[in-house]
């Protein structure tokens, strides 16, 4: 048509591939969307608007609300059957809102709009596809329903990608957005920030089960706030590899990272890595720390508490690891073998306890600033010439040995 489509009743899809196209006017479906075809909508720099639920008794065949590269709204209340691919929106798209609660396909599930902040979620949200990919593609990504979205491409190889930034609805508490995604086998990637501006008020991701790959391009938060107010569970012990390529990572309550044992949860910026809590405690669990080129690393719960657990550190070529839980603990393990560690700073005037689980080797000073217990077999502490300096105690019933060349 030359003229906005109003559709104002409970619609069939009858025969052969369904496409509405008007020449840059409103389309509106006020009711129901049924029936085992393809659909099509394109309204150019219109809107674009389904009010009622698609595919609730008879699944669509596929679902095309691209507007070709023209820069219309898209709003969607709920999807809870497609069977083929669903593709909303294109680059040029100025928002998309999705503000049902249902968005459920048995295919690949594709969100795209503008560079910004232009994909609002504003229903609590559950995205489901049965080993099929959901992407948010260039656009950013707002959670903006205080309460949960939840992302669960099932048990196979279901990616779920995020091709630009996620926030949270509020700058200031209560933080009430949470995200929980669950891939099975299928990588999840962050390309960028979370909860730089809004932070969210929880992330999981993969925490129960899963062995699929999880990447942050970017950071979690900034230097000044945390990206995450409320617990944080990334991965879980089939995990097969993490990534971490950002230089800040932050956090305000309990966060848990895990992987595969192994060298598993990788830091890859190339530059000082930082995580952070505002006296909460953080866990590296299960897999080991490993450091790329340049990337050093710090721990650090804040000075009144917080407890830090890893369990081993590997390095590339020097990098540092300072860990300082204030008056929480530390529980560490192995750092470093041969020359892959510099400089390893452990505790602080705030003298929180400090467990050794494993062998020191550095190519750096060693630093031990805390009351000291030697938890699991001989502890050696082994320096290429550089200095180790214990400011506190030292107890437990295992060997100590010290090599400070």
């Amino acid at each position: 048509t030359d003229g906005a489509v109003t559709i104002d009743g409970p619609v069939t899809l009858a025969t052969g591939a369904i496409t509405v196209t008007t020449a840059n006017d409103a389309i509106s479906f006020n009711h129901t969307i049924n029936g085992a075809q393809a659909l099509t909508l394109v309204s150019g720099t219109a809107a674009t608007t389904i009010d009622g639920t698609i595919g609730g008794s008879t699944a669509i065949s596929s679902l095309t609300i691209t507007n070709g590269t023209a820069n219309g709204t898209i709003e969607i209340a709920n999807i809870e059957g497609v069977s083929g691919a669903t593709a909303i929106g294109n680059t040029n798209t100025a928002t998309i809102t999705l503000d049902g609660t249902t968005y459920s396909t048995d295919g690949t599930q594709t969100y795209t709009a503008a560079t910004g902040q232009n994909i609002d979620i504003t229903g609590a949200a559950t995205f489901t596809t049965t080993n099929d990919n959901i992407s948010f593609a260039t656009s950013g990504v707002d959670l903006a329903n205080n309460g949960t979205t939840t992302i669960n491409t099932g048990t196979g190889a279901g990616t779920v990608s995020f091709g630009a930034a996620i926030e949270g609805n509020s700058a200031s508490a209560p933080f009430n957005d949470l995200l929980v995604i669950t891939s099975g086998t299928g990588n999840v990637t962050f390309t960028g920030a979370i909860g730089a501006t809004n932070a969210l008020g929880g992330l999981d991701v993969n925490s129960s089960a899963g062995d699929g790959d999880i990447t942050f391009t970017s950071t979690i938060g900034d230097t000044g706030n945390a990206g995450v107010v409320g617990t944080t569970a990334i991965g879980n012990a089939a995990t097969a590899d993490l990534n971490f390529n950002g230089a800040t990572y932050s956090f305000d309550g309990t966060t848990t990272i895990t992987a595969a044992s192994g060298d598993t949860i990788d830091i890859g910026a190339g530059a000082a890595t930082t995580f952070t809590t505002d006296a909460d405690n953080i866990t590296f669990a299960t897999g080991n720390i490993e450091l790329a080129n340049g990337s050093n690393l710090t721990v650090d719960t804040g000075a009144t508490g917080g407890n830090i657990t890893i369990g081993e550190i590997a390095g590339t070529s020097v990098e540092t690891v300072t860990l300082d839980a204030g008056t929480g603990t530390t529980s560490v393990g192995v750092i470093g073998s041969g020359t892959e560690i510099g400089a390893v700073t452990i505790g602080s005037a705030e003298n929180g306890g400090i467990t050794l689980n494993g062998a020191i080797t550095t190519d750096g000073a060693v630093t031990i600033d805390g009351p000291v217990t030697l938890a699991t077999g001989a502890v050696s502490v082994t320096t290429a010439n550089d200095a180790i300096t214990f400011n506190h105690t030292i107890d437990g019933a295992q060997t100590l040995t010290l090599v400070s060349g």
